[in-house]
């Protein structure tokens, strides 16, 4: 497409693809930068400062696509910025799914992080095994002990100890594993973070650390809300009984 200086014509979203605000986005022309660039206009969020390579016909309004060139890194557009960032060009409707995901996915964020899990589906542990009501049933599951010291004392890696299927409930994590079976109340929980790989708990026991991960799956919810679901139950054990 050549950006003829009628740059208005283009037809603009009405809202921001990566954090949702309407009215905060803008066109304008592409600039060239050691000769690089400028072939697409600009898509500028003013509210999160994203921008994007916007490629539309005003002939075929519908028959857009995009390619995100700045993020915003901030933790509330994990999801979008896992999935725009490195993504290239992408089409419309990729771009709009991507979108709604994401959009549901922040949404979602902060219902667990206020406490709010009466959106998460009911969900099955071994009947020999009971263990409460599980929250979260999370495949893939990795038990690792660490290995040695790196430099500042950190792990230089891990040993795999045992897989499967990991239940979270109200006060324990279970991994139904394919050695044995692993139970770790939630006392005593030590960690919990994310990454853009994989979400990580540490439990502690004695003088033993071991850590449960896993990573991104397609049928799974991902790693930012497996971690704060898990944060927000692990608190609300913390707190006793008068949170429940």
């Amino acid at each position: 497409m050549v950006v003829d200086g009628n740059i208005t014509r283009l037809p603009p979203l009405q809202g921001c693809l990566y954090c949702h605000a309407e009215g905060t986005t803008s066109l304008f022309p592409g600039r060239r930068v050691l000769g690089i660039g400028g072939e697409f206009p600009i898509l500028r969020c003013s509210r999160c400062g994203t921008t994007a390579e916007f490629d539309a016909d005003p002939a075929l309004p519908e028959a857009w696509h995009i390619r995100f060139r700045h993020c915003n890194s901030d933790p509330r557009y994990f999801y979008v910025a896992l999935h725009f960032d490195k993504a290239g060009w992408l089409t419309g409707q990729q771009a709009l799914t991507i979108s709604t995901d994401g959009y549901i996915q922040r949404q979602r964020v902060q219902q667990a992080q206020s406490g709010d899990l009466s959106w998460l589906q009911p969900e099955q542990i071994p009947e020999d095994e009971r263990a409460g009501q599980p929250y979260l049933s999370l495949k893939g599951t990795s038990l690792r002990e660490p290995v040695g010291t790196g430099i500042l004392g950190l792990g230089s890696g891990s040993t795999v100890l045992d897989s499967g299927k990991l239940f979270v409930t109200g006060d324990m994590l279970y991994l139904d594993g394919q050695r044995q079976v692993w139970k770790y109340p939630f006392d005593v929980i030590k960690d919990i973070r994310y990454s853009d790989q994989a979400w990580t708990v540490t439990v502690e026991q004695g003088d033993r650390a071991v850590s449960m991960q896993g990573t991104n799956l397609p049928d799974q919810i991902d790693v930012q809300l497996i971690a704060t679901v898990i944060e927000a139950l692990w608190r609300k054990y913390l707190a006793g009984p008068q949170s429940q």
